[in-house]
């Protein structure tokens, strides 16, 4: 007869129950540790990784800048459930963070195929669930229905392009509710070689949008527009009311400030109008006050 310690064994095993074994589990994990370090050095070791630090655990990261310090700003509220679209997402950086803060999508527009194979690697190895999804696309061809992303990020890119303007305003029509523009600024250096010195004084405060000349043609999309915060503010805020006054942040970017732009939410509208004065014509006969009865969110 067999001792009961040996009948319940034998009946776990009956059941398809796996015997543990502590010592070959700690094993296991150590072993599946190592694996994650050597794909992350191979990663470091083989490819060409610039532009973004990416935090890839076992205290490695890609080599590039720390842009930690923006995340305050782009994910300062609450995320959960959001949908996300970075312009120019390089190594997926940003995705990867609003996703970790509760975001439920990230698509990231990027023309480098090669950045586009780091950035799904890179999310492969950190895990990241839901994966963020990466495209190889123009801004300045692609386009999506309004209001499709909650939250738009485009940090770095509008230097980059031929118009600009136009991907602004498009930017501006596919957002729900915040959009945030990292852009090169207009200097003092740029405003010289093209205006008279009287207009150095306000250059910030002046609304100007400036056209480089690049002398090389291979960089002909590089610095073709900047802008000062007005100029911006002007195409946002002046051009349609869809925002409100947008927020101008500072950037630790070199030569850079951040707009912050909330789109107003405004789901019922109540018109309110009377007459106000009687066999009066010099005056207004009715005055119209705009109501909105859910408050924007902050």
């Amino acid at each position: 007869m067999h001792s009961p310690l040996l009948q319940i064994f034998g009946g776990v095993r009956s059941l398809g129950i796996r015997e543990t074994n502590p010592s070959a589990d700690a094993d296991g994990m150590q072993t599946s540790e190592n694996d994650q370090r050597a794909r992350i050095e191979k990663l470091l070791r083989s490819e060409h990784l610039t532009y973004q630090k990416i935090d890839l655990g076992e205290g490695l990261s890609t080599p590039g800048r720390d842009r930690t310090s923006i995340d305050g700003i782009l994910f300062a509220d609450q995320l959960d459930g959001e949908s996300i679209l970075d312009v120019g997402s390089a190594q997926g950086r940003f995705c990867i963070e609003a996703l970790r803060r509760g975001a439920a999508s990230a698509i990231g527009l990027e023309t480098s195929p090669e950045r586009i194979r780091h950035a799904r690697y890179i999310a492969e190895i950190l895990r990241v669930r839901p994966r963020p999804t990466y495209l190889r696309e123009d801004v300045e061809h692609w386009t999506a229905p309004a209001k499709s992303f909650d939250r738009v990020l485009c940090l770095n890119v509008l230097h980059h392009l031929y118009d600009p303007i136009s991907v602004v305003r498009k930017l501006m029509c596919i957002t729900r509710k915040r959009l945030y523009l990292e852009v090169a600024a207009v200097d003092r250096k740029q405003m010289f070689r093209v205006a008279h010195s009287f207009t150095m004084w306000d250059v910030s405060n002046a609304p100007i949008a400036l056209l480089d000349n690049p002398k090389d043609a291979r960089r002909a999309a590089d610095r073709t527009f900047t802008f000062t915060p007005t100029a911006l503010s002007i195409v946002i805020n002046g051009h349609t009311k869809a925002f409100e006054p947008v927020i101008v942040h500072r950037s630790s970017f070199e030569n850079r400030f951040i707009i912050e732009a909330r789109r107003r939410q405004i789901n019922h509208l109540v018109v309110v109008a009377g007459m106000t004065s009687l066999n009066q014509p010099n005056r207004d006969s009715a005055s119209v006050y705009l109501t909105d009865t859910s408050p924007l969110p902050r």
